[in-house]
C-alpha cells in the first residue's frame, strides 16, 4: 500500500506543484473546530488492554469506552471490529500488543497481535509473538500456553 500510494502522490504531485507556484491553486485553512489533534506515537501507544482484546475473542462489546491516549479527546467502542482495525493500524509499528497472564509463576509477558482477522464478529489473532520469542500462529500459541488468561477467557 506504501509503495502504491507513493507512486500515486508522486504522479499527482508532479502536476499539482506547478499549478501551485503558478497560483492556479489557493490553499483553504483547516477547520480547526473539526480537527483533530495527535502527538507523535510510542511503543505504549498500542496497547490493548487484556480485557478488550479478551472480549473481541468471544465477539463482545465492552461497557465503557476506551480512549485512545495518542489522539486528543478521543475515544472508540472496545468492540471486536475496532479492535481489529486498531490492530492494523498499529502495523508496522509501533504494533499492538497485550498483556498475557501465564501461569508459570503468574508471569504477565507482552504479546504482540501482529496479524488477525474477523469471523463472525470475533476477532481472531493469525499471528503473534510473546516477548523473547518467534512470531508464532495463533494456534501454536494456544496449544503452546493452553492455560493463559486470554486463551481461557480470564
Amino acid at each position: 500500500l506504501r509503495k502504491k500510494l507513493f507512486t500515486k502522490a508522486a504522479t499527482h504531485l508532479s502536476k499539482i506543484i506547478p499549478d501551485y507556484v503558478g497560483g492556479k491553486i489557493t490553499p483553504k485553512t483547516q477547520n480547526h473546530n473539526k480537527a483533530t489533534y495527535t502527538r507523535e506515537l510510542k511503543k505504549g501507544d498500542s496497547h490493548i488492554p487484556p480485557k478488550y482484546f479478551s472480549n473481541a475473542l468471544k465477539g463482545k462489546e465492552a461497557k465503557e469506552k476506551w480512549k485512545i491516549p495518542f489522539i486528543k479527546n478521543y475515544s472508540i467502542i472496545p468492540n471486536s471490529k475496532n479492535i481489529q482495525l486498531f490492530i492494523r493500524a498499529m502495523n508496522p509499528w509501533p504494533m499492538a500488543w497485550t498483556k498475557v497472564a501465564l501461569n508459570n509463576g503468574g508471569e504477565s509477558l507482552r504479546l504482540k497481535i501482529i496479524k488477525s482477522h474477523m469471523e463472525k464478529e470475533k476477532l481472531v489473532p493469525d499471528l503473534v509473538q510473546l516477548e523473547g520469542k518467534n512470531k508464532v500462529s495463533w494456534k501454536q500459541f494456544i496449544e503452546g500456553y493452553q492455560n493463559n488468561s486470554i486463551s481461557s477467557g480470564n
